[in-house]
């Protein structure tokens, strides 16, 4: 089991030079999908690491070895922590736990409200309450799956209103959920500070990993994601109209998409319809939205399709099957049309893999 820091005291740690390769790092939300398989995975790769989770029951599932939530290769990998190296892997309920480190990683995200805008409030109290155990010298790593862009800039500025010398930086998750802890040392990480500092401990932190490291600006980075995301979405949003389409005309989507793409590399982006299950696609499109101030035309359009899809999925099951549908009746029915799609955040009509 890992080093207990949980008294209200912090272990005396020496800062660490980036260059050297292995940093101290807190981080925090240990527990969640983003947090515990990182810090996992930092510690295996030569780095001291910290976790502070909140939630009394959680962290002590984990003292236990018990991974609490489903993670390829997860509880292998706790189990190795352990047994192995020790040492790199300390747990705390306080956020005094990371005085003295090089690195804290800040897992809150940016939810919107009920207006669509982004919602900014957890972050800052987050930040706000972690000043009190930051000293100067540090780097404040941000690092999300949905974060609005300029809520750098908006941590910096309390950082800055503190008097405190803490460097920024934002490198995004862009992992498959259940899929971290072997993503981390696959897939390029896209790395970002607010000046030399920040940046070569964004850099320290995922070079033992064995990555490509992709340098954004901090700006260019938290746009990026969204970019990304919503993209996807688009995209999932078209081959849905489509389905919509077809579905309309009596034809069938899944039989013509199968012909277009069949050995034709220039319809390799062409995904099958389906649901974009999971929140990531459908926020990052609204965050992106809120910061075009409401502009991103291709996304409300892809809003209305991908949003109304399951009451196109049920009605044309009604239509072929003849069946009243109860709650049960409907589940029933989606089981039999949905699989998963290849990309692990959504879900297909027919069987085909995005």
């Amino acid at each position: 089991m890992g080093e207990d820091v949980s008294n209200g005291s912090s272990p005396k740690r020496q800062r660490r030079d980036p260059g050297s390769g292995m940093l101290q790092v807190s981080v925090l939300g240990g527990a969640s999908n983003v947090s515990l398989p990182l810090s996992l995975v930092l510690a295996e790769h030569g780095h001291s690491v910290v976790l502070v989770e909140k939630d009394a029951t959680l962290l002590s599932g984990l003292r236990a070895g018990q991974f609490p939530y489903l993670e390829e290769g997860g509880p292998e990998l706790l189990k190795r922590c352990f047994a192995e190296f020790p040492e790199r892997l300390a747990f705390s309920s306080e956020l005094s736990a990371v005085r003295g480190c090089d690195v804290v990683i800040v897992t809150t995200s940016t939810p919107v409200d009920n207006h669509l805008n982004p919602d900014l409030s957890e972050v800052e109290a987050c930040v706000g309450e972690l000043c009190a155990f930051l000293s100067g010298g540090e780097s404040l790593v941000l690092r999300s799956t949905t974060l609005a862009p300029g809520t750098a800039e908006s941590v910096q500025s309390i950082l800055r209103r503190k008097g405190l010398d803490v460097s920024i930086g934002f490198c995004p998750d862009r992992l498959a959920t259940g899929r971290a802890v072997q993503e981390l040392t696959t897939i390029p990480q896209i790395v970002s500070g607010s000046d030399a500092r920040a940046l070569a401990h964004a850099q320290a932190l995922f070079k033992p990993l064995g990555v490509d490291l992709v340098e954004l600006s901090v700006l260019e980075a938290e746009i990026a994601t969204l970019f990304l995301n919503a993209w996807r979405y688009v995209a999932f949003g078209t081959a849905n109209q489509f389905y919509q389409m077809a579905v309309s005309k009596g034809l069938d989507f899944v039989k013509i998409r199968a012909a277009i793409t069949h050995k034709y590399q220039r319809s390799s982006g062409f995904p099958s319809a389906g649901f974009t299950a999971g929140p990531r696609l459908l926020q990052d499109t609204m965050q992106l939205a809120a910061y075009c101030r409401h502009t991103f035309s291709l996304g409300h359009a892809a809003m209305l399709v991908n949003e109304t899809m399951p009451d196109c999925i049920l009605e044309q099951a009604r239509k072929e099957q003849g069946l009243l549908f109860s709650c049960f009746g409907s589940v029933a029915i989606l089981a039999q049309v949905l699989s998963t799609r290849s990309s692990g955040s959504s879900y297909s009509v027919g069987g085909g893999g995005a």
